[in-house]
């Protein structure tokens, strides 16, 4: 969710620049209007638009995608201590009391509003009913309700009002006010959520103004009376307005007084400018690929796609060898941890072409399932990371031969030499793949495997007994073969006691814990 939220103020941050830039400076308010709201539609949606088996069918978004999966995946960092309070869980619950104490004043806001609305005398005027308040407040509307004083206003300047309230109620102005509000109470720590809302109303200003003129009223007598209006009390109250009513309504007094005679009095923008909406389409599908990048990388079926955390107490897991059916001697420099024994594989010609992508991609015998098992069992937290309480993500890259095995084994992201090692020789030892096949001959495939490293508060010991419990979206699954690794979102590790007490795994490995996509 969290990562949800953060893609949805990077692409609010976007669109709102772009809206600014290319679209901010004409007079089509109708179109403007609409772009507003796409931005927050757009910034709502795009996160969660999966295009991922769209795009696996292109090479070169797969080759971004495996780029990404080798360099870009961030390093997942988790605090030591079992009880203790990640930065991330600090984050996320600051964010909900901003969400609940701002949701609280909205909703009294538009309490306040109904009340007034129950109370208020009903007037008609000039065929328009209104709501009369007793009070000096700016005159504002919501939805079909108008409120203002008519005492305060001489009889043009209340014609005036009334045609640009009654603007507001049949354009439905209030329901983008209200869109702008959620929004920006959702994303309360981004101040563009804050500029976004109040350039939704003051365009929503313009295009009442701009309805003024054109249904007969004289722009320059118009304007005149805007100028009075605000030397009035009546109007010379809106902060009084928008701290009992809030930024719900649509305030007939904006600040920007300037602002709206200058775009009354700005030149028409030429037609064939509306063109440049169209430039929106390629940045709304620049942002759903940015957006799919990781998820591209997480569908191709692939160890890369799968981040596997290894979960270890502080000074309860030592370094061990891990045995793999080989034969000559294989080393790992610059490392004191043991190395298996491993075949050494035949280099490959110079001929030998390395694909990203293939028609049948390479497969870890046994598929998703035994990779996992393979991982949780031979995954063993450094005892010298652990001292220096070294934590993060290893992304190592590798390639699977044209006859199965594995070479090439490098880290393209490195956090410490011991669990660089680490994750190294588990990767070194891995038995030989179902190789990649392109137009029906084996190939040389590359591939990058996000190896996660983190502690946890709690002592335990492991167990040798090479088994595993698996838990699938919180239920336990005694079989996962039949996953399908496109729908798997994040798979965890967990080697604790306290873990496997959880999850009535005593006697196992270990718990390897799968989330789909299906849940989020």
């Amino acid at each position: 969710m969290m990562v949800y939220v953060l893609k949805v103020n990077v692409a609010l941050v976007l669109l709102y620049a772009f809206y600014k830039c290319v679209l901010g400076r004409d007079t089509f308010f109708g179109w403007r209007r609409a772009a507003l709201m796409g931005v927050c539609v757009l910034s709502v949606l795009i996160p969660l638009l999966n295009v991922g088996y769209w795009l696996e069918r292109s090479s070169a978004a797969v080759a971004v995608a495996q780029n990404y999966a080798a360099i870009m995946l961030p390093t997942v960092e988790v605090n030591a201590g079992a009880s203790a309070w990640s930065w991330q869980q600090a984050l996320w619950a600051v964010w909900l009391c901003g969400v609940a104490l701002l949701l609280l004043r909205f909703g009294w806001q538009v309490v306040t509003i109904c009340r007034l609305n129950r109370h208020a005398t009903r007037q008609v005027i000039d065929g328009t009913t209104v709501r009369v308040m007793d009070d000096e407040g700016s005159p504002f509307s919501f939805f079909g309700w108008i409120f203002l004083n008519p005492q305060a206003l001489t009889g043009r300047e209340l014609a005036d009002v009334l045609v640009h309230e009654r603007t507001h109620a049949a354009q439905l102005h209030s329901a983008d006010v209200l869109v702008a509000e959620v929004f920006s109470i959702l994303c309360w720590f981004n101040p563009f959520a804050w500029m976004l809302k109040r350039e939704v109303k003051i365009n929503l200003e313009y295009l009442a103004d701009e309805h003024v003129v054109a249904v007969g009223n004289a722009r320059k007598a118009y304007q005149y009376h805007l100028l009075s209006l605000a030397c009035r009390p009546c109007v010379q109250a809106p902060l009084q307005t928008e701290l009992r009513y809030g930024d719900v309504v649509n305030n007939f007094y904006v600040l920007p007084l300037k602002q709206r005679i200058m775009m009354m009095n700005k030149k028409r923008t030429h037609e064939w400018m509306k063109t440049k909406y169209l430039l929106a389409l390629p940045v709304a599908a620049g942002l759903l690929l940015v957006s799919n990048i990781e998820l591209v990388a997480r569908s191709l079926g692939t160890p890369a796609a799968e981040p596997v955390t290894a979960t270890a107490a502080p000074a309860a897991i030592q370094p061990a060898t891990l045995q793999a059916p080989s034969a000559g001697p294989s080393t790992t420099s610059g490392t004191a941890m043991p190395v298996p024994q491993k075949k050494q594989t035949p280099k490959a010609g110079p001929s030998s072409k390395v694909f990203e992508v293939v028609e049948v991609m390479p497969e870890y015998p046994g598929g998703t399932a035994a990779m996992m098992k393979y991982l949780a069992a031979n995954i063993k937290y450094p005892k010298k990371a652990i001292d220096k309480n070294i934590q993060g993500r290893v992304v190592v890259s590798f390639i699977v031969e044209a006859d199965g095995s594995v070479s090439n084994v490098r880290t393209v992201r490195s956090i410490s030499p011991e669990l660089d090692a680490e994750a190294l020789r588990v990767v070194k030892g891995m038995p030989k793949w179902k190789p990649g096949r392109q137009k029906g001959k084996a190939v040389r495939v590359k591939y990058t495997i996000p190896v996660s490293f983190k502690t946890t508060g709690d002592k335990t010991e492991e167990k040798p007994t090479g088994n595993v419990a698996y838990i699938v979206d919180g239920k336990p699954e005694a079989d996962i073969s039949s996953l399908n690794p496109a729908d798997i979102e994040h798979v965890e590790v967990m080697k604790d006691a306290e873990s496997l007490h959880k999850y009535n795994a005593e006697g196992k490995e270990g718990v390897v814990i799968v989330t789909t996509r299906k849940t989020n």
